[in-house]
């Protein structure tokens, strides 16, 4: 699976090491992979989108949002 979040990943400060990680506010994560990503969230408050964007997934529930307080 993967997840976007381009909003969130553009505000955020990503460690120069797991940038690789993160394509165009998109992670992907292979079938028994862990991917961890060191960041500095966004120093304003807010609300971002994340969604799987494989086919049908987000219909089948593959979303959420980070919340940054």
């Amino acid at each position: 699976h993967d997840f976007t979040a381009p909003t969130f990943f553009a505000a955020s400060r990503i460690a120069a090491e797991d940038r690789h990680m993160v394509r165009g506010g998109e992670v992907e994560v292979h079938p028994g992979m862990v991917h961890e990503i060191r960041l500095t969230a966004p120093a304003a408050p807010g609300r971002y989108k994340v969604k799987c964007t494989h086919t049908f997934h987000k219909l089948l529930g593959m979303s959420g949002t980070i919340i940054v307080r």
